[in-house]
């Protein structure tokens, strides 16, 4: 993606049929390369709820034909890109799972939702907690779907609110008996990782970006009851550098206070969550947890 263009990735179409054929397409792909679970930009944001109502019944019934499992994505410009009308459809459709991307929500509505700002967002959270089959973990604010980086303080307040809805989801599925969720540490390359303005520099290196992400996740899963966490030593390194480095910029009582921290120690198993992280193109985490554990 870049400024100047409309390339905002496949089927722009606002024609149901053009998108089913695209989602047979993609899962029949998906299917000979031995995929899982495909994670698909579901529908177009102009629907009505009629049509996207039609389309996730069609397209539980394309994916039941191939026989891959599908996820439908809450992203900007798709079918689920608010978070009421993902609310409406899902009630409508209760096979439909989703995937978390709660940061384009934060984008495209402006702000971090809780019960003070919106009344029904409860609701709508659990309703997306009972549904998620994968979480991208990447965290959005006021004016983007992805702060700088998420170890700076300033970005504080958004990723322990993203935290919570995060936690909220894995144990509603721990709850729900599920064996695993995927999680994707999803920070993305410039386009959505911010630049230099003239340079084009991306500002930050993607690789720390997402690793501090997955690092803070799989540190919110301990002890969570039914889940299992793993803090691969890399991971844990990464996350201490840039606590380390986020105190410095802050002062040195800032220095002083990271220094003191609770849980210094993160390369124990924690009460929960195996992570792998494979960054390059793509990162991705797997997060694997064990239903039941009461």
């Amino acid at each position: 993606m870049a400024m100047g263009t409309n390339s905002q990735g496949v089927v722009g179409s606002q024609l149901v049929e053009d998108h089913l054929v695209s989602l047979r397409e993609g899962l029949e792909l998906s299917k000979r390369m031995g995929a899982e679970l495909a994670n698909c930009h579901s529908g177009h944001d102009s629907w009505s709820l009629d049509k996207g109502i039609d389309y996730l019944h069609r397209a539980d019934g394309i994916a039941a034909e191939v026989g891959v499992a599908m996820t439908h994505e809450t992203h900007r410009r798709r079918l689920l890109w608010n978070p009421w009308q993902a609310w409406a459809l899902a009630q409508a459709v209760p096979s439909a799972r989703i995937t978390a991307d709660l940061s384009h929500w934060v984008c495209a509505c402006e702000r971090v939702f809780s019960s003070e700002s919106d009344a029904e967002w409860p609701e709508i959270l659990a309703t997306v907690a009972s549904r998620a089959a994968l979480i991208h973990a990447r965290v959005g604010y006021n004016e983007g779907p992805q702060v700088p980086h998420p170890a700076a303080r300033e970005a504080r307040y958004e990723v322990e609110e993203h935290l919570k809805w995060w936690r909220t989801i894995v144990e509603a599925r721990a709850e729900a008996g599920d064996a695993e969720i995927f999680v994707e540490p999803e920070f993305g390359a410039p386009g959505y990782q911010r630049c230099t303005a003239f340079t084009r520099e991306a500002e930050g290196d993607l690789w720390e970006i997402n690793s501090y992400m997955a690092a803070r996740f799989v540190k919110m899963c301990r002890g969570l009851r039914g889940v299992e966490a793993e803090m691969p030593p890399a991971m844990a390194a990464v996350m201490a550098r840039c606590d380390e480095r986020a105190a410095v910029a802050a002062g040195p009582a800032g220095a002083a206070s990271a220094a003191a921290a609770e849980g210094r120690d993160w390369t124990g198993v924690a009460a929960g969550v195996a992570v792998g992280v494979v960054v390059g193109a793509g990162v991705a985490a797997l997060v694997l947890g064990r239903g039941g554990g009461k």
